[in-house]
């Protein structure tokens, strides 16, 4: 599950719309809609302030997502 898709489900799971949740986290629905098509990455203070409109913690969320930070070499 990759970062858009997270916080898409989250804001579901917390039965908020996407301008709801941009309020909360002081962003604009644009940018939100953006970020759950993955067409735009969060900088980590913009992620911190979504996750705490959606009441999760970083630890939380990264929790269940699968995170490669060293990708195996090819060949």
């Amino acid at each position: 599950m990759n970062i858009g898709e997270k916080i898409k489900n989250l804001r579901l799971a917390e039965g908020l719309t996407q301008d709801e949740l941009a309020k909360r986290a002081d962003l604009t629905k644009g940018f939100i809609s953006l970020l759950e098509r993955d067409l735009q990455s969060p900088s980590l203070d913009t992620l911190e302030l979504i996750l705490n409109a959606l009441d999760t913690s970083p630890a939380e969320f990264f929790a269940e997502m699968d995170v490669t930070l060293n990708p195996p070499a090819n060949g």
